[in-house]
């Protein structure tokens, strides 16, 4: 599980089905990606992004998916129409997995023994 920086700014308001689905094409995240980071299930999020307006998230499942998206550079605005934009500097790593494994050689396991 990723670590998430407690220094996270966030913002207060229910998150959107939309804007869930939003920012995980900016990061060119997968749902299965944003399960592993947020330590949710993927069916949690694919349901969350279904929803047509507020989700039936618990608030424990959205803070988590809210931290992984912003720690990843995502901000949500939370106005008379909810969207999401990327931090400035964000960009450039929005396309890389956040903390994806250090590839092994093949037939190893991570302990350098034969499998």
């Amino acid at each position: 599980m990723a670590h998430i920086p407690d220094n996270v700014k966030m913002r207060i308001g229910s998150l959107t089905g939309a804007q869930i689905r939003a920012a995980r094409a900016f990061l060119r995240w997968s749902a299965a990606e944003l399960a592993r980071v947020s330590a949710v299930g993927v069916n949690t999020v694919k349901r969350a992004e279904l929803a047509e307006a507020e989700t039936s998230l618990t608030a424990a499942n959205e803070l988590a998916i809210r931290r992984a998206l912003e720690a990843a550079g995502v901000e949500f605005t939370n106005g008379d129409q909810p969207g999401v934009r990327l931090r400035k500097g964000a960009e450039a790593r929005a396309s890389e997995p956040a903390n994806e494994p250090k590839p092994t050689p093949l037939g190893r396991s991570r302990r350098g023994a034969r499998k």
